[in-house]
């Protein structure tokens, strides 16, 4: 008899399986495209390396470079690479270019030491709108772009810091950290979730922006004479490298500052009435900076008259009475007081009790 309980797949199963073919496709493919792109791009490395070594040691004996890559002390170059040495294009440049038939509209920039703003910067160029080769500059090798080539590549800066003549060279917002350039100064700050301080070259944060919160790199500027959140950064939390510049009386008050932050005060009355959790206020004129605070670990600098007073000091916080009477008495509202961890220090410290 014949045998009637074999099944088959139904066309419903069938299309399952296609459909997780076809996503596993969708993901494997690209993903080996960039594996594959990347081992190329490695294997054009230890020549450009060698050739710029070479042109050092040439440059040292005669003064000059070489575009003879037979006068040179290095292994042939032979192969599906070529590298050529190109004199200096529109912005005067010496850099030995290296390119490869298995990596499509992409070039390996080396640069030489004869020009300060990129002396020996290792680049990847992609062609201009090439949507694979700009993937493997920017995304892969995690480039950051800096400029357009005279032949229509972009140029992106591989693994290194960038100092401020190499964004200024290309006309880019450098970042403190020393390590981007951004097109512009808006880039950058929305790129560390920021906005932009006008009137600050290079610093993103929030003008007179109260209830915020100010990180690595941020500024808000204390340009109003208002208290706690109602402006001027009332309000704020400060913290990990982030700054309240106190520019006018009252400002920069009723804030928190997180360790790694700090107010910075030019003005009377201005970083009181705040919390310092680590935090450091630095007082910088003569005036209340500093007052009524709580230092819970904090630092108080007190470089001005008045400075630091009335404020209250815990576990392992320091004022430091840098002139005479900081960190004392305010009118009648008493002492700084200090916990048996926290402590006055300076020559101007022997007026407290």
């Amino acid at each position: 008899m014949p045998n009637t309980n074999k099944k088959a797949f139904t066309l419903v199963e069938l299309l399952v399986v296609v459909l997780i073919i076809g996503v596993l496709t969708a993901i494997a493919v690209p993903m080996y495209q960039s594996a594959v792109d990347k081992t190329h791009w490695s294997t054009l490395l230890p020549t450009a390396r060698a050739l710029k070594n070479a042109e050092e040691a040439y440059l040292m004996a005669t003064n000059v470079y070489t575009d003879n890559e037979d006068a040179l002390d290095v292994a042939s170059t032979a192969g599906d690479a070529t590298y050529q040495l190109q004199m200096p294009d529109s912005a005067a440049r010496y850099v030995i270019r290296g390119s490869s038939t298995k990596l499509p509209n992409v070039r390996l920039a080396q640069y030489l030491d004869d020009n300060a703003a990129l002396a020996g910067q290792l680049h990847c160029e992609a062609k201009t709108g090439d949507e694979r080769a700009i993937k493997l500059c920017e995304k892969l090798l995690m480039g950051q772009d800096l400029f357009t080539t005279d032949d229509g590549y972009t140029s992106y800066l591989l693994d290194q810091e960038v100092d401020k003549a190499t964004c200024d060279s290309a006309s880019r917002s450098w970042s403190t950290s020393k390590t981007k350039c951004y097109k512009t100064t808006a880039e950058r700050c929305e790129a560390l979730g920021m906005g932009v301080v006008a009137d600050m070259e290079d610093q993103c944060g929030f003008e007179n922006g109260a209830k915020r919160t100010i990180g690595a790199e941020g500024v808000c500027r204390g340009t109003e004479s208002k208290w706690y959140d109602s402006g001027a950064c009332g309000g704020s939390t400060i913290k990990n490298g982030g700054q309240c510049l106190a520019t006018v009386y009252a400002s920069c008050t009723g804030i928190k500052v997180e360790a790694g932050g700090e107010c910075i005060s030019t003005a009377n009355d201005s970083c009181s009435r705040s919390t310092y959790n680590g935090g450091t206020a630095i007082c910088k004129v003569a005036g209340y900076c500093g007052l009524w605070s709580t230092f819970n670990g904090g630092i108080c600098v007190g470089n001005g008259v008045s400075n630091c007073v009335g404020s209250t000091f815990k576990n392992g916080a320091i004022c430091y009475a840098n002139v005479n009477g900081a960190c004392g008495r305010y009118s009648s509202d008493g002492w700084s007081t200090f916990d048996e961890t926290s402590c006055c220090c300076g020559q101007y410290c022997s007026s407290n009790p």
